[in-house]
């Protein structure tokens, strides 16, 4: 039996960790497209910043850079948190029988 399994209120917690999760990841997503890249795959040149999508690279200002960059860590963090707890704490299936 999980961890979740054990304890209702830590379930609901998770459960609610794992939808804001996916909430931050599509407003990063939204907001990757609209800006046509991310600080992530993007670079800084001479004081320049630019954010990147496949090869291409669109300039915004310092700030925005910034907020793509703390933006994306973000997703780079919680996402695979997100998923690494619900495989090792969540419900787990029994060996054998039918």
């Amino acid at each position: 039996m999980g961890l979740f399994a054990r304890h209702p209120a830590l379930a609901k917690a998770h459960t609610a960790f794992c939808f804001a999760v996916v909430i931050n990841f599509l407003v990063f997503a939204a907001v990757a497209y609209h800006l046509r890249g991310d600080a992530l795959s993007g670079t800084i040149d001479a004081g320049r910043y630019f954010l990147g999508y496949k090869g291409s690279y669109t300039e915004v200002s310092k700030q925005v850079f910034e907020y793509s960059e703390v933006h994306a860590l973000s997703v780079v963090i919680t996402l695979p948190l997100a998923i690494v707890t619900g495989l090792l704490f969540g419900p787990h299936k029994k060996q054998g029988g039918a």
